[in-house]
């Protein structure tokens, strides 16, 4: 279903060059209103989504990431927040934290990345300073 939607978004978005912010979705109507209710979903998580930082000490990323990233993968399901711990592939991509200025005195390999809700966020922090 989602796959149908990236390709009505691909072939109905706005043209290179541009400017418009409209997506138009032509199809089945029932198809419609389900891609345009995720699309809103989505967008509205987006809209929300901060990123923070926070200092954990390196020798506990071990840990904390478990065997297989099952820790991990454990903690992200529990507070809704993505985490990336330096050196992942994804962590540049998180883009830079909202409290950066907060951990400029820290060693960048301790500066752990959380992204999501603000919500989400504090979840997470809030567990991995208590490891």
């Amino acid at each position: 279903m989602l796959l149908v939607a990236v390709l009505l978004l691909m072939l109905f978005s706005p043209r290179q060059g541009e400017e418009s912010d409209e997506v138009r979705i032509r199809g089945e109507a029932e198809l419609v209103k389900k891609i345009k209710n995720e699309l809103e979903s989505s967008a509205a998580k987006l809209r929300d989504r901060v990123v923070q930082a926070v200092e954990v000490p390196s020798s506990h990323y071990r840990t904390l990431i478990g065997r297989g990233g099952q820790h991990l993968n454990e903690l992200q399901n529990k507070t809704g927040a993505q985490i990336q711990f330096p050196g992942s592939r994804s962590y540049a991509q998180v883009g830079e934290a909202d409290n950066a200025a907060e951990l400029i005195k820290a060693n960048p390999a301790d500066i752990v990345k959380v992204s999501g809700s603000l919500a989400a966020c504090e979840a997470a922090i809030a567990e991995l300073k208590v490891c």
